[in-house]
Order: structure tokens, then C-alpha cells, then sequence
């Protein structure tokens, strides 16, 4: 399955053409902080993982999160690179990679640290069925 890089102005095309990123069964990489922003604005329930190229357990979880992002389609699932996007991580102040933050109607709700598949499930299947 490919991998989407969106950067904002992009991102705000797409949102125009297909009307939200969340009928995308992908997993976005989001490139910049305002394709961060975008991201989080045009979804009413998302999740963005924090990873890096070196971490292992990132690597080991990935597969999964991308198996997931085709299983719960009401979901947008987004990806941030540390290294590649370091002033998003700063802005979210991630101390450990993996991290997971889910947001519904633009504020964060959950955060699950580590390669943590349960956490991952429990917290997307409590997000798919709110509201």
C-alpha cells in the first residue's frame, strides 16, 4: 500500500476534491507543521503516530497501523517523521517514539506511548464509536 506525502496546500486541494481525508483508507505522511494543522482540521476523528526511521518498535508497529487505517475507515490516520517534521514534535512535545495522539473534533483525547498494539486498538475502537 503507498504512502501519500501531503504537504498543506495540497492537503487543502485533496479536502476540496474528496471533501475529508478520512474516506482515504491510507495512512497520510504529514510533511510540515501545517499539514499537521490541516490534517487535524479537516477530521473530526484522527490519529497521528510520531515515528522515526531509526526506532525499531516503529518499524514493527507501522504494518499495523497501516493494516488498522484500512479497518476503521471513519478514522484518519496520520504519520509524522520526528526527524523530517521536528517542529511538530516539538509542538506536541514528544519525548519517546512511537506515540500516538487521537483527536476528536480537533482536541486530543488520547495519547498511547511505545509499540503498545492493544493501547492502539483499544483507543481507535472507542474513537469509532463515539458520537
Amino acid at each position: 500500500m503507498m504512502m501519500q506525502v501531503l504537504r498543506a496546500p495540497a492537503i487543502a486541494r485533496y479536502a476540496v476534491r474528496s471533501n475529508f481525508l478520512r474516506h482515504f483508507s491510507t495512512v497520510q505522511k504529514l510533511a510540515d507543521s501545517s499539514a499537521v494543522e490541516d490534517f487535524r482540521n479537516l477530521n473530526s476523528k484522527a490519529v497521528m503516530y510520531f515515528t522515526a526511521s531509526w526506532c525499531g518498535p516503529c518499524k514493527a508497529i507501522s504494518p499495523m497501523y497501516q493494516e488498522m487505517a484500512t479497518k476503521y475507515t471513519d478514522i484518519a490516520f496520520g504519520k509524522i517523521d520526528i526527524d523530517e517534521n521536528a517542529d511538530s514534535s516539538m509542538e506536541y512535545e514528544i519525548s519517546a517514539v512511537p506515540t500516538f495522539i487521537f483527536f476528536e473534533d480537533n482536541k486530543a483525547i488520547a495519547l498511547v506511548r511505545g509499540a503498545d498494539v492493544k493501547g492502539l486498538q483499544s483507543n481507535l475502537d472507542l474513537l469509532q464509536n463515539s458520537k
